[in-house]
């Protein structure tokens, strides 16, 4: 069982992933609208809630198996790392692409964003890549589940 700090990390990362499957309806304003025949948008707003919705249904997973091994939890963060890295990439793309702001803003855009996905959804990878010291199990288990299993 993964502890309290781990078990929370892996509800903030459902709830991000949640508020961009939430912006699924813009599929239907900009696919359907006729005064925007733009391919380029309509693959914009699809791809982003599509992902986000690969990479909560990945979470939801990993929370609902109810004792995973650690083979199964690395397992787990590898596919949330590629769909974080693969729409991280996608959503950097698209804003230098589809916006022509200044350079600095860019930068700043790459850097925070990287900042932000590091201690977000690598952080996560990096703790499961990690070794579970065997003198921490007595500890572990007094500590109350946030989630129900």
């Amino acid at each position: 069982m993964p502890s309290p700090l781990l078990e929370g990390a892996y509800l903030l990362q459902a709830f991000l992933a949640a508020i961009e499957v939430l912006q699924i309806s813009s599929l239907f304003y900009w696919g359907y609208a006729p005064y925007s025949p733009n391919v380029y948008s309509y693959i914009v707003h699809t791809l982003g809630p599509f992902l986000a919705l690969l990479l909560l249904f990945t979470i939801l997973v990993q929370i609902k198996t109810p004792s995973p091994t650690r083979k199964q939890t690395l397992r787990f963060e590898l596919l949330k790392s590629l769909i974080v890295s693969i729409f991280w990439v996608w959503l950097l793309i698209s804003s230098i692409i589809g916006w022509h702001w200044d350079s600095y803003y860019h930068l700043a855009t790459i850097v925070l964003s990287f900042l932000f996905v590091c201690v977000v959804f690598y952080s996560t990878l990096w703790v499961s890549l990690r070794k579970e010291p065997h003198a921490g199990a007595a500890v572990r288990g007094e500590a109350q589940s946030l989630l129900p299993h």
